[in-house]
């Protein structure tokens, strides 16, 4: 199951000709991740979970599709996985007219111990909410 989140491109996500600006994929990747967070986690316990980790983007990719261009409305469905140690987060965007594809995202995260520094495994709130949404994948890493 997904999670769908509304977004549009600006004029200062372009460049003159109008074209979105590659990197601005990966700050949309960033505000559907936080947008999921909040949808997951109920508020009180998330700032008690980022009070006591740090989330960590280890890696991002983004593959392009078609181009994006000033004022697009999109969607992005993101959908998630998670193991001990990391959370993996995949980003399909879409265009809403026609539902054309731009581009398929992926991000793996982990976390750290603020006290630490240290890798800690997925918090067990995070865990929690994605069951209770229905946005859980179990899998072995």
């Amino acid at each position: 199951m997904s999670i769908y989140i509304k977004l549009n491109f600006l004029l200062e996500e372009t460049n003159m000709f109008g074209n979105v600006y590659f990197a601005n994929f990966f700050l949309l990747q960033g505000k559907a991740r936080e947008s999921w967070l909040k949808y997951i986690v109920p508020q009180e316990l998330l700032v008690n979970v980022m009070k006591t980790y740090k989330m960590c983007t280890m890696k991002a990719e983004q593959e392009y599709k078609h181009e994006g261009l000033a004022f697009d409305d999109i969607t992005v469905r993101l959908k998630s996985a998670v193991s001990n140690k990391e959370l993996v987060l995949y980003f399909l965007f879409i265009f809403m007219k026609g539902d054309l594809i731009l581009g398929y995202g992926k991000q793996k995260i982990c976390f750290l111990n603020n006290k630490t520094n240290r890798f800690a495994k997925v918090p067990v709130e995070l865990i929690d909410g994605m069951k209770k949404n229905i946005y859980y994948y179990l899998y072995q890493s």
